[in-house]
Formats: C-alpha cells, structure tokens, sequence
C-alpha cells in the first residue's frame, strides 16, 4: 500500500469516526451550534479524501462508486452542518444569514446529488430528506423574513467558513496495538 492510499484511508477513517460523533451528539441532544462543528469537520476530512481520491497516484485506482460515495457524505455533512448552524442562527433571530446557511446547504446538496453516480440508495434517500428539511426551513424563514424581520440576506461568499471541531484524532504507531505485548492477545 502507497503512503498516499494509506493517507487517504487515514482521513476516510476518520471522517467515519467523526460522523458516528455527529450521530452520538444530535442524539444527546447536542446544541446545535456544537452538532454544526462536528458535522463540519466530518465534512472537511471526507473533502480530504475525496481530494486524495481525485488526484494522482489514486486518481485511477478506485471505483467510480468510492468517489460517488465519499462526495456526497462530504456534502452532507457540509449541509448538515449549514442546517444546524441554521438552527442556533434562528434562535438567535439573525434570520438573513440564516437564509444564507440554509440556501448555501441546500446548493452544495442539489450540486452533490447531480454529481454522485453509483452512491449507495439508502445515502442518496439520507440526503434527499436533510434537502427537505432543510427546504421547509428554507420556507419558514423566508416567509419570516418577508413578513416580519426584512434583513438583508448575505451573499453566500460573503459568509465566514463554519467553525468546526474534531472529535477524533489517528492513532499513532506507538499506539496501535501489537499482539505480541498486549494482554489477552497472545497465542
């Protein structure tokens, strides 16, 4: 195995060790500002191995359905974390970026889904229902904006990048496991 390949293994790893605390924390009942930055560093490593994938020497050696794959969860977890950020942005009622996030979300999925042949179905239906709810946020917003607040919505450039925080970390080489040393392990 090329150093590269194991780099981007490194990072899809991670990327899935990050996405099961996206999972733990919404299910704790998380913040929304907090679920936001744990979706957004899933998102950056899944960009990461999706960028490793996509250049040379591995740009070649993957099925088209890897790429479909790590594309589209890099796009979800960069809408999820738009759609949470959305959330704590609409409690705090700065309805205009919150119209941008949400806008900004849904662009990066529609872009994504067109984009991502072969991605298994269940991730695609995973995706198609965040673009819904994040639609009927979209909606409400809208509509309240129009009809009460009238803030000035931001172009999506002009917006700060989403703060992000990792939740994992790669293990070094001191810290994998050795069946030689390790108790309960020896043959």
């Amino acid at each position: 195995m090329s150093p590269e390949a194991a780099a981007m293994l490194e990072r899809l790893m991670l990327a899935q060790a990050q996405e099961c605390c996206f999972e733990r924390a919404l299910a704790a009942g998380t913040s929304p500002a907090a679920c936001s930055k744990v979706a957004r560093q899933a998102a950056l490593y899944y960009e990461e191995a999706y960028a490793a994938l996509v250049t040379p020497p591995l740009q070649n050696h993957f099925d088209r359905s890897w790429l479909s794959h790590i594309q589209l969860k890099a796009a979800q977890f960069n809408a999820e974390a738009c759609f949470r950020y959305a959330i704590e942005l609409h409690e705090k009622t700065e309805i205009g970026e919150e119209i941008a996030r949400l806008q900004d979300g849904i662009n990066a999925v529609v872009d994504a889904k067109r984009n991502a042949r072969g991605a298994p179905a269940p991730l695609y239906d995973s995706v198609t229902r965040l673009e819904q709810d994040m639609n009927r946020s979209l909606e409400r917003a809208v509509n309240e904006n129009n009809r009460i607040y009238l803030m000035r919505i931001p172009a999506a450039k002009s917006l700060s990048p989403l703060p992000s925080a990792s939740l994992v970390r790669p293990a070094s080489t001191s810290e994998v496991l050795d069946a030689k040393t390790e108790p309960g392990l020896q043959s």
